[in-house]
């Protein structure tokens, strides 16, 4: 071979492996998007995901789709602090229900449970002080989640770039930045804090005045019509407590 062969061949060699070396770069970059593409929609049905579970209200459904991670690099970041946000925000309102459930909040003024508890009120007094305890306790946290800022906490552990903090922040706004679930939200509080009160109040009045009712048929029954009348004008409290708390 020539020199001026070899010189050639050496020249095409070269432009083959810049050739080479552009199109992996290409396929790496192409690749890159390509991935960032399909996390990003992942990432957005995902929002659908979770949209549509909290709007039907299913809670097993709700709990799978917080469980899981679907998106991947600075979307799947983005994706673990909503659901952290959102689980929080959920396991609030779950909370409230259970004490709203609960026997000694929901059976309180129930014949058959003021039956079992006769000779144990001020039990059943104390009981219903700490559902309302904790009711506030959980009304405080709520407050504090129900921002920007504390929306914002469940970014630090990720370290989230400007960019896709704007892009968490957008879809945390959607859970906190709602005026009618805030009213609703107030609404159930109250109620539920007004009717504690009233249960608090009436159980003590029955407490205090052990030996003028008794309970026939499970059903409460006044030994006398002044004791009767007193203790359901403590049950008609009920609206002015509402008035009085959150």
């Amino acid at each position: 071979m020539s020199k001026k062969q070899e010189s050639g061949s050496r020249r095409s060699n070269k432009i083959m492996l810049i050739s080479c070396g552009l199109a992996l770069v290409a396929a790496l970059i192409i690749g890159v998007i390509v991935n960032n593409a399909t996390s990003r929609t992942r990432f957005e049905n995902e929002i659908l995901a979770i949209n549509d579970a909290f709007t039907n209200g299913k809670e097993q459904k709700i709990e799978e789709v917080l469980a899981r991670t679907v998106s991947a690099g600075d979307y799947a970041k983005v994706e673990k602090s909503l659901k952290s946000y959102v689980g929080d925000l959920y396991k609030n309102i779950i909370d409230i229900k259970s004490i709203a459930d609960s026997e000694a909040v929901y059976d309180a003024l129930d014949g058959k449970y003021l039956k079992k508890n006769r000779e144990k009120l001020d039990v059943v007094v104390s009981e219903l002080k700490d559902a309302d305890t904790n009711i506030k306790r959980l009304s405080g946290d709520y407050g504090r989640l129900y921002n920007e800022d504390g929306a914002m906490e469940y970014t630090k552990k990720q370290n989230l770039d400007e960019n896709f903090s704007k892009l968490y922040i957008e879809n945390a706004k959607i859970f906190y930045d709602d005026d009618n679930l805030r009213k609703d939200y107030n609404s159930t509080l109250n109620v539920m804090s007004a009717t504690i009160k009233v249960e608090i109040e009436a159980v003590e009045y029955l407490k205090n005045h052990l030996f003028d009712w008794e309970i026939k048929d499970d059903e409460l029954k006044f030994k006398n019509s002044d004791t009767e009348k007193a203790y359901y004008t403590i049950l008609q409290k009920v609206e002015e407590y509402q008035n009085n708390t959150y």
